[in-house]
């Protein structure tokens, strides 16, 4: 099901669709983002309890997670967890590392973007590291600030602090 039409520079949305959670992708949202934490950083314990059981940290509490399929096969996925009835978080952000620098993280950004202003949500903020460089940009260019006065992320390996106003 795609629910988004979006092309951007690398991937046209006829190639990928960027589709809601789906309980047959848990799998691999687990899979996308432990590859890229083990590769920079430690797995912390939020990140076992959200990865491992996503329908219980984010779904069920009124967030969502969307996945970039291609060819049937998750490529990419983003989630929405909600920290407050207007101010949401977005997280958890992997795309596999082979099709990285394609668009794919546009794409799903986008999305998510899209379904937190649909859904009136006020503030969408993000907890980063600086060496994520790729990632860093992709978020200023979509219109995220630094706001390091909201330094409250739950994980150590985070140095920046961001925020978009929708």
């Amino acid at each position: 099901m795609e629910i988004f039409a979006i092309q951007r520079g690398g991937v046209s949305a006829s190639a990928c669709n960027i589709i809601p959670f789906d309980g047959k992708y848990k799998a691999d949202f687990a899979r996308l983002n432990y590859a890229w934490i083990e590769k920079y950083f430690a797995v912390e314990p939020l990140d076992r309890s959200i990865l491992d059981h996503p329908e219980a940290e984010i779904i069920a509490r009124g967030g969502q997670i969307f996945f970039a399929v291609r060819d049937g096969k998750a490529v990419g996925t983003v989630a929405l967890k909600v920290e407050s009835e207007t101010r949401w978080e977005l997280t958890k952000m992997g795309v596999d590392e082979q099709r990285r620098g394609l668009g794919y993280g546009r794409l799903l950004l986008d999305a998510a973007v899209a379904y937190a202003r649909a859904a009136q949500v006020k503030q969408l903020v993000l907890s980063s590291h600086t060496s994520l460089a790729p990632a860093i940009a992709l978020y200023r260019k979509a219109g995220f600030v630094d706001r390091p006065d909201i330094a409250d992320s739950c994980y150590s390996r985070c140095n920046i602090y961001m925020q978009l106003d929708l």
